[in-house]
């Protein structure tokens, strides 16, 4: 018996004493390795800077499409062939062919069980757990496609789904869930259950009367024959699993993390809009590529405060666009600490947290650890921080086509309520159209001399929105018969993140001003926050 296996049997068996596999660690960090694998030695320095800021928990994403990352016994072509993949850049990848390769011309990697089993040891001895997580049953085109029969099809790049009706998919996960419950001591285990397409089960004949929270009871049912508990995302709750034995990790509305813990269900709070690492910490100019959004360490902070009482809080850094142990690091701190202020006994106040955390930025460079400067954070978007003055606001809008229910910002006076948007989608001020835009403001009952207007889009390619491809104004006084006084056709900006601002200056007079803006030849979404009249 190694030292490793040795230290992680008696954590077990003093566990069971103490009947702590109930109790979920109070904060979770998730670390995606899929999207990009890191080597072992860089998690061992993650799991020092975990513990010396008092977060006691590390969540390993080891399986998505993009990489299969933990040795399996038994089945070698996952290790062989699904953690390596064709290209190194996601992107690149994910609109190819998502095809594999191995380990002489793949881009990737893999953690043997012995490696494993050491972070786990060293967790241990620094009081952080390490929580695996094995995504089921979607999210496993790098399962079908190296082990073709555990798809609906029996062939190999047809499916991102398990087949859910199959005994050999249960089989499987059988197998994988013994050597996860064998290397992890963790008293949970992360089975995903998120974000199921569910298309080759509707044709699939031994799928047929099976549902997706049927398929996560039977492999909780694995879980809890292997004396732990499932943790699963969101969804498998909104679909309809009560069964309170399973932790349930909120990731879409801070309200579902509220029904599940009045229903009875352990809680992992970690809100997309306010958790996941993956957006802009700053001015999206001034940083490397990320998914999108704004997410500063402030914006943090408060509502991590504000979590629903009695659930565990949770960060999570996606990887996508995160390609390098040093991004990775650059991305995670300091923004972490903004959990482990929140985990304290007695939070500080937002302005002396961002105090110590401005000087733990510096400290955690000082010991090598790559984080993010904070003492040089530009910020917000100036607009974002003031109403707008001088304009025309609160005129009334007519849309001739209507804006998306899901980002409405302020309704039917968004577009001239005087409140620009910063540099995130989702900050409650851009209003999103899926599909054209066609608006009327209203500019009163006299024709108004106008002078200059300003529209400005947003464009966030990692969640398809783009800037528009052609910006129409036009001028009436009876909203029926229209002059054309701005027509432009602007050159695709190839930016991931930008805004773009289109101004029309002149003298004239009117009643009504018309903005239409049309779509991308991508498609996706439009995003407008406000149409200034001078």
């Amino acid at each position: 018996m190694t030292k490793h296996t040795l230290l992680i049997w008696a954590w077990a068996l003093f566990a069971s004493f103490l009947d702590v596999r109930g109790q979920l660690p109070r904060g979770v960090v998730m670390l995606d390795v899929s999207r990009h694998f890191v080597p072992i030695e860089f998690l061992h320095r993650q799991v020092d800077e975990l513990a010396r800021y008092g977060i006691p928990a590390l969540h390993l994403h080891l399986t998505d499409a993009a990489g299969w990352r933990m040795e399996i016994e038994g089945y070698p072509e996952l290790t062989r062939m699904s953690a390596w993949r064709t290209e190194r850049r996601w992107e690149d990848w994910w609109q190819g062919d998502r095809h594999y390769a191995d380990a002489a011309t793949g881009y990737g990697g893999y953690y043997r069980q012995e490696e494993l089993r050491a972070l786990v040891a060293y967790g241990l001895e620094r009081g952080v757990t390490i929580i695996p997580e094995i995504e089921f049953p979607a999210h496993s085109e790098e399962v079908t496609a190296a082990l073709p029969w555990l798809s609906c099809t029996g062939q190999p790049y047809t499916s991102a789904d398990l087949c859910i009706g199959a005994d050999s998919t249960y089989l499987f996960m059988s197998d994988v869930l013994r050597q996860v419950a064998d290397v992890f001591p963790s008293p949970y285990i992360h089975l995903g259950g998120d974000e199921a397409g569910g298309q080759s089960w509707r044709t699939c004949p031994r799928c047929q009367g099976v549902t997706q929270v049927d398929a996560m009871q039977r492999v909780n049912k694995i879980v809890h024959e292997l004396g732990r508990k499932m943790i699963c995302w969101d969804e498998v709750f909104t679909l309809g699993l009560r069964d309170t034995s399973v932790a349930i990790m909120v990731w879409r509305s801070p309200e579902t993390a509220r029904e599940a813990l009045a229903s009875g269900h352990e809680v992992i709070y970690a809100p997309a809009r306010y958790c996941y690492l993956d957006k802009y910490q700053d001015q999206p100019s001034t940083q490397p590529r990320a998914m999108g959004g704004y997410l500063p360490v402030d914006s943090i902070y408060g509502p991590l405060l504000e979590a629903p009482r009695g659930a565990s809080l949770g960060l999570c850094l996606w990887t996508e666009y995160v390609p390098t142990p040093q991004d990775v690091e650059r991305m995670l701190w300091p923004r972490a600490l903004a959990l482990a202020e929140a985990l304290s006994p007695k939070p500080r106040p937002l302005a002396d947290f961002r105090q110590w955390a401005e000087q733990e930025s510096l400290n955690l460079r000082a010991r090598g650890i790559n984080a993010y400067d904070l003492t040089a954070e530009q910020g917000q978007r100036p607009q974002y921080l003031h109403p707008v003055k001088g304009a025309s606001v609160h005129r009334p809008v007519t849309y001739r086509l209507p804006y998306h229910p899901y980002y409405p910002a302020s309704g039917q006076g968004a577009l001239t309520d005087g409140l620009q948007g910063g540099w995130s989608n989702t900050d409650g001020r851009w209003q999103g159209f899926l599909g054209p835009v066609d608006v009327v403001v209203d500019l009163g009952s006299k024709r108004r001399r106008l002078r200059r207007v300003e529209v400005t889009f947003l464009q966030s390619t990692g969640v398809e929105i783009y800037l528009p491809s052609r910006v129409t104004l036009s001028v009436s006084n009876d909203s029926l018969h229209w002059t054309t006084v701005s027509d432009e056709r602007p050159v695709a900006d190839a930016r991931p993140d930008v805004l773009r601002t289109h101004t029309w200056d002149g003298s004239l007079r009117a009643r009504y001003l018309r903005l239409q803006a049309a779509t991308d030849p991508r498609g996706g979404w439009l995003f407008t926050d406000e149409v200034l009249v001078r």
